[in-house]
């Protein structure tokens, strides 16, 4: 039977991670785009942080804590899939991306609608979605929000959507005419 001060620990652990669970698959969503491994991949880490909750000192900072796990679950997995052949980044970009998704994850509130394509190199690729291909867009109106293009993305592969995010209306210089 527990006493009262591991009963408070144990009810502090499962308050921490649970209230770190949407951050945390934002972190591992920006190191692994696959939505279903990265699920996996926070998986993973919710049993080791649990498994190793002993180890963390009260009174420091749990999300940073909590992130290194996701950071080290994230390169077992790649680890993993790349014994099955699969085209992986390399570690160093790896860390590159969790040491930038840190400082975003870790800013007071910044939210998503303040992301946009000024200054933004975005590559899209492939055939899909009706867009012209082989050009250069730089998008001459400021602040041009990201979900903008997302929303173009959606409806040009056929999706019936009005809106996206912050957004209610597509890039039309982007499909063909």
């Amino acid at each position: 039977m527990y006493s009262m001060t591991n009963d408070s620990k144990h009810a502090d652990a499962i308050r921490q991670i649970s209230l770190h669970q949407p951050v945390l698959q934002a972190y591992i969503l920006t190191l692994h785009p696959n939505r279903s491994e990265a699920q996996d991949i926070l998986q993973e880490t919710n049993v080791v942080l649990w498994q190793k909750i002993g180890e963390f000192r009260s009174g420091t900072n749990f999300k940073a804590w909590a992130f290194r796990v996701a950071y080290l679950q994230t390169l077992a997995h790649f680890k993993r899939v790349k014994r099955g052949g699969w085209l992986q980044f390399s570690d160093e970009l790896v860390e590159t991306l969790a040491e930038e998704s840190e400082q975003v994850l870790n800013a007071p509130t910044t939210p998503c609608t303040k992301h946009s394509l000024d200054n933004c190199p975005t590559l899209i690729a492939g055939g899909g979605a009706g867009f012209k291909q082989g050009r250069h867009l730089v998008m001459q109106r400021k602040k041009t929000p990201l979900c903008k293009l997302w929303l173009s993305m959606l409806q040009g592969s056929g999706v019936n959507v009005d809106s996206f995010g912050a957004s209610s209306g597509g890039i039309d210089t982007l499909f063909k005419t």
